[in-house]
């Protein structure tokens, strides 16, 4: 069954994404690619200190595949308001790094 799309205002308001999940990927056996996603991470992590934008990296570093995710890889949590300017921040900083976003 397919399923209808949402008309009424407020439950359309109300089931709006509130947060976004970065999935930065890298292939664990690769220590380039490893090194650049880890400094990609702490760039993240310095710019949130800083005020660019609101991200939260997870502590957690996969250094191997985990769940769903087929290569090591880490989450940076973010919500809505600021999701424009960290997916431009990403994409354009990224390298040859892929990321799921959810």
């Amino acid at each position: 069954m397919t399923k209808k799309p949402l008309t009424d205002l407020k439950t359309v308001l109300e089931s709006e994404i509130k947060e976004w999940h970065f999935h930065i990927y890298f292939h664990q056996g690769n220590a380039e690619e490893h090194h650049t996603a880890m400094e990609l991470r702490e760039v993240v992590l310095r710019l949130r200190r800083d005020g660019a934008f609101i991200a939260v990296p997870l502590f957690r570093v996969n250094t191997e595949p985990m769940g769903p995710h087929p290569v090591g890889s880490y989450e940076v949590c973010v919500p809505a308001e600021t999701f424009a300017s960290v997916f431009s921040y990403l994409c354009t900083n990224r390298g040859s790094l892929s990321i799921f976003i959810l």
